[in-house]
């Protein structure tokens, strides 16, 4: 009797050992990451959140995402994150210069790119050149105020199709932070179209978020919009037509660091390390994404 008892506790002593090592490596306690992240790469940030929880348990990764400008402020009033990931190098480069994050862990990780979307249920073929054509009635574009909205104006104005008013030359990346290479030198400047007289100002159909760029284009308000790659791919309900030249718009670029004040430092590191692995750029440009 003695015996069996004892194989028993035996038992449920290893059993309680699986699980634990099955949950937790040793010495490693529960840690939840604190991640910021500008929204329009909460599609892609999402999946590799779920990939690396599914292989480290033990971890839990709460994501942020908002527009990058909110975010930069967020961290400048003392919020507690354990990553960065802006949409703008310009940000990273205005924390840096305050030592708000470390830049030995700054990392480029990937750009996006803003395409011409149609309903998945429309019979459209197109090119950007052809939004011009009396098929495409209305083309749903987020508001100037926001990056996307700033960015289709400049890139539509770049092809000569929106009046150039108040045109601003695009932004130059500084090299020297370790930021990718220019999305420019991607496209060559000869595949741009002359710019002419086409006008698509009387056919935008301005929206106040970047998804309601999408929602217009599923309900049918608009037969054509612009939005990011990283949208496009992630809803069934609509289909990339075509992308915008990446030479005509300013960079979408994804730079990483780890603030100067996260909680979790060598957490974070683990997380940071596993963005750059080839599982990580895998699921980027599944996403819709550059990577470099």
């Amino acid at each position: 009797m003695m015996r069996r008892i004892a194989l028993w506790s035996t038992t449920l002593i290893l059993a309680a050992l699986a699980l634990s090592s099955c949950r937790t490596p040793p010495g490693e306690a529960d840690v939840t990451l604190k991640v910021a992240g500008a929204d329009s790469f909460r599609p892609v940030l999402q999946q590799l959140a779920q990939s690396y929880t599914d292989r480290s348990p033990w971890v839990k990764i709460e994501l942020t995402t908002a527009d990058t400008a909110k975010l930069e402020d967020d961290l400048k009033n003392g919020e507690a994150f354990d990553l960065y990931i802006p949409a703008r190098i310009e940000s990273m480069i205005a924390l840096s210069n305050k030592d708000a994050v470390n830049p030995q862990s700054h990392v480029a990780l990937a750009i996006n790119q803003l395409v011409v979307v149609a309903s998945a249920n429309a019979d459209l073929r197109l090119d950007v050149e052809e939004l011009a054509t009396p098929t495409v009635r209305q083309i749903a574009v987020a508001n100037p105020d926001l990056l996307l909205g700033h960015l289709t104006r400049q890139s539509l104005t770049t092809l000569g199709l929106l009046p150039n008013h108040d045109a601003k030359p695009l932004a130059a990346t500084d090299t020297a932070t370790g930021a990718l290479p220019s999305a420019a030198s991607l496209t060559n400047s000869s595949q741009l179209p002359t710019p002419d007289a086409i006008n698509l100002e009387p056919k935008l159909l301005v929206v106040s978020s970047e998804a309601e760029v999408i929602a217009a284009v599923e309900d049918g308000r608009a037969q054509a919009g612009i939005t990011y790659a990283t949208y496009a791919v992630a809803d069934k309900k609509i289909r990339i037509l075509s992308p915008l030249p990446l030479k005509t718009y300013e960079d979408v670029t994804y730079n990483a660091a780890i603030p100067r004040n996260a909680p979790h430092n060598d957490e974070a590191w683990q997380f940071l390390n596993y963005l750059r692995s080839a599982e990580a750029h895998g699921i980027m440009q599944r996403a819709g994404l550059l990577v470099n």
